[in-house]
């Protein structure tokens, strides 16, 4: 992979798969259909987890295309409320706070018609959102922090989420629950997406896992969790707590020969992925990252000419093969 490898460098990898050019998955598809089939009787929540680049937030995606295209009938789709977690020094309740605001966004959009114009909705919505004002740490830009110093960003920083934490929960607890019952009431299930879990908080955690222990009918709750090593990594933390907690999950791992040629074939590059290339790709690079790198990196050669060859070109096929059969090529990302 020694041509392809030296252009990778220059490759952005792309944004989470479009649901039209969702390739492959075909099992896990399937056990997030039977899952979000069920959710409507009894709440539902299911941990997508798998290595850096393995497809979770795609898959994510693609269950969120999944929620909204099989409404039971009408012109209203339910709603598909989601919020990335990050990594930030102060930061709580930051995502459970995003996910309020697509709430509002989607209670604002005609495309939900009448499914979230109860007033019982809007009272919830407007409870929840004074509660997590006055108790989730807001963003803090760095111009804010230049007229102080000291003890005051200290304080910034220290901002105690043990204060008003019931509040916090029943707040938003009561909130999914009329969402849930407005969504019973349709026959719709409204469905709560979470990116990035492993990098939350404790406190956001126990948030988590508090609303996970009494969700209602009518919510499909699903998240994504990176899966590292050690006790004390995050994914271990969730795996622990989800197994106590009996939550589904659903792992990702390498795609298979079939999915790569359907990822390199006609759905997204319209590259001619022999059988015997895929089976290689496989092998060494079958994480959708490295093989949206692979396939890039063609892409932005031109197709497979090799280079100091000017008489003949090289099927993209034959240049995979070619680059993953060499004794230099580097181990799989």
């Amino acid at each position: 992979m020694d041509e392809i490898q030296q252009q990778v460098g220059g490759v952005s990898y792309a944004p989470p798969s479009p649901p039209e050019e969702f390739c492959g998955r075909r099992e896990e598809l399937e056990q997030l259909s039977a899952i979000l089939s069920r959710a409507g009787e009894h709440g539902q929540t299911v941990m997508i987890s798998g290595p850096p680049g393995i497809g979770k937030s795609s898959l994510l995606n693609r269950l969120a295309y999944e929620v909204q295209e099989r409404p039971p009938g009408g012109r209203q789709s339910p709603p598909v409320l989601r919020a990335e977690v990050f990594d930030l020094p102060g930061m709580i309740f930051a995502a459970f706070r995003e996910l309020l605001n697509d709430l509002r966004r989607s209670s604002a959009s005609a495309r939900f018609g009448s499914l979230l114009d109860a007033e019982s909705m809007s009272e919830a919505l407007r409870y929840a959102d004074d509660v997590f004002e006055k108790y989730a740490a807001p963003p803090v830009e760095p111009v804010g922090l230049l007229p102080k110093a000291g003890e005051e960003i200290v304080g910034v920083f220290a901002r105690t989420p043990e204060v008003g934490y019931d509040r916090v929960y029943q707040a938003f607890e009561e909130l999914l629950k009329e969402l849930g019952r407005q969504m019973s009431m349709t026959g719709h299930v409204a469905a709560v997406l979470l990116d990035d879990v492993h990098l939350a908080s404790s406190h956001d955690r126990r948030l988590l896992r508090d609303v996970v222990r009494d969700l209602p009918p009518g919510i499909l709750l699903a998240f994504t969790c990176r899966t590292e090593d050690g006790a004390g990594s995050g994914y271990a933390t969730m795996q622990e707590e989800i197994r106590e907690l009996g939550i589904h999950e659903v792992q990702l791992t390498g795609m298979q020969r079939p999915e790569i040629r359907e990822l390199g074939g006609e759905r997204r590059f319209h590259f001619s992925i022999d059988d015997a290339a895929a089976g290689l790709l496989e092998e060494r690079a079958g994480d959708p990252f490295g093989l949206m790198a692979c396939f890039n990196a063609l892409r932005n050669r031109g197709g497979s000419h090799r280079p100091g060859r000017t008489s003949r070109t090289s099927s993209p096929g034959q240049t995979i093969r070619r680059g993953l059969s060499s004794p230099r090529s580097p181990p799989n990302p």
